[in-house]
């Protein structure tokens, strides 16, 4: 592809800050391929400071309770490669924060290579006591036995008005009550179309 070629087809391809710093160049920036490449470098390459800061993200990111060894992974490589750590600091860094449980088996695995540590995470995950699924068990059972525990409260409490209201029913006498048909007159109401024209 040539860079008149490039120039041409690079707005297609742009979005959000990227489409508006486009936007605002002039028409001969536009124009040079190399031109152009040293504005969007300029303004969205990172600093040293943001891939410090990504890197330390890299390092303190651990794996959550419910996180999957995969899910895990892909963030730490998408940290990874926007701070431009390459595969043995993201294979220290994932062995770093991986779920305690998960770990010892990585380590006794000597994966020397990401692919081998991921698929030795994997088998780990799945040979690993589903802890998580028994810590939510727990949890759901606990909330089942606080709504049994309070409904019960409440079906107490209705037996309990239901047997106050049976008795003051059965203490008092009710007789009938004699009504003298209503003077009201019945009447008549007929609808009739009427048609503008």
């Amino acid at each position: 592809m040539t860079a008149d070629n490039k120039t041409a087809f690079l707005p297609v391809l742009l979005k959000d800050a990227a489409a508006d710093l486009y936007d605002m160049l002039g028409d001969v920036d536009k124009s040079d391929w190399a031109g152009l490449q040293a504005r969007f470098k300029e303004r969205f390459h990172d600093s040293d400071i943001l891939r410090w800061k990504k890197a330390s993200l890299l390092w303190g990111r651990d794996q959550g309770p419910s996180e999957s060894v995969d899910q895990y992974v892909t963030t730490l490589q998408k940290i990874a490669r926007s701070a431009g750590v390459g595969d043995d600091m993201l294979r220290y860094a994932i062995m770093r924060g991986i779920r305690e449980e998960l770990r010892s088996y990585v380590v006794q695995s000597g994966a020397a290579m990401l692919t081998e540590l991921v698929n030795a995470a994997r088998v780990a995950e799945l040979a690993a006591p589903n802890e998580v699924s028994l810590q939510v068990d727990t949890t759901m059972i606990g909330q089942v036995l606080n709504e049994i525990t309070a409904s019960r409260r409440v079906a107490e409490k209705n037996a309990a008005d239901l047997q106050r209201l049976t008795a003051r029913f059965e203490a008092t006498t009710v007789g009938s009550i004699d009504r003298p048909e209503s003077p009201a007159t019945r009447r008549r109401v007929t609808f009739s179309i009427v048609i503008f024209s």
